[in-house]
């Protein structure tokens, strides 16, 4: 059998020399592995029964989108628009300040960390903020500039930074379903940060053991869609 075909029973990109193999099959992240007890296959997934079967977009006609979309603009008009209630501007959180004025980001680098700073506020505004709690952030992806809300939280609730308000036992916790290389979260302090390699479709968040044995747990998330919003 050929390396290439060894490769291919767990991922079709993942070749090695032969010398290798042996050993990155004990090391590959793609490997089969045994799910750990917050892995439950399709907990969040509600089950096929056929009911409501998908179809891709190109099925449709014209006339039937145009339905459902005359149908969301008259929705939102009867019960949306004009009930919406705007956030006060807020300054840049402390724990994000340093990067924000950072020389040189670009508008899309910004906006994002506007929006962290807004959602670290909210976290604080609702009184979220105590000892003993695990902020969880729901994919974190490497926890860099599209999706860093554990890193700030952990900044600023954990005691990684000057600024933090809760130096006690709090934690972060980063759900990301890929394996990814060069995590940002690597630089916090060992039993701060915790990472789950989960779909959000198979996790049992209470589980985990960071989440099991917190007080409190709060739950961050930008840009969540798909399966991920029945949690």
């Amino acid at each position: 059998m050929t390396v290439a075909s060894l490769a291919q029973m767990i991922q079709s990109s993942d070749t090695c020399y032969v010398r290798r193999l042996e050993k990155h099959l004990s090391i590959c992240n793609a490997r089969p592995q045994d799910d750990p007890d917050y892995i439950v296959r399709n907990v969040n997934c509600p089950p096929d029964s056929g009911a409501c079967p998908r179809r891709p977009l190109t099925q449709y006609t014209t006339s039937q989108i145009q339905h459902v979309i005359d149908k969301i603009n008259s929705l939102y008009k009867e019960h949306v628009e004009g009930n919406i209630d705007s956030a006060p501007d807020m300054a840049i959180h402390s724990a994000v300040l340093e990067e924000f004025t950072t020389a040189g980001r670009t508008e899309s680098s910004l906006r994002h960390l506007r929006q962290a700073s807004s959602i670290l506020h909210l976290v604080e505004a609702e009184g979220l903020v105590q000892e003993g709690t695990c902020y969880v952030e729901l994919g974190a992806g490497k926890g860099k500039m599209c999706s860093q809300l554990s890193v700030f939280a952990a900044r600023a609730w954990c005691g990684e930074g000057g600024e933090s308000r809760d130096s006690g036992d709090s934690s972060v916790v980063l759900v990301e379903r890929a394996a990814l290389r060069h995590k940002r979260d690597n630089r916090l302090r060992a039993g701060t940060a915790h990472r789950l390699r989960a779909d959000l479709a198979h996790l049992v968040l209470g589980r985990a053991p960071a989440v099991r044995d917190a007080r409190f747990v709060v739950a961050l998330a930008k840009h969540l869609c798909g399966v991920a919003t029945g949690l």
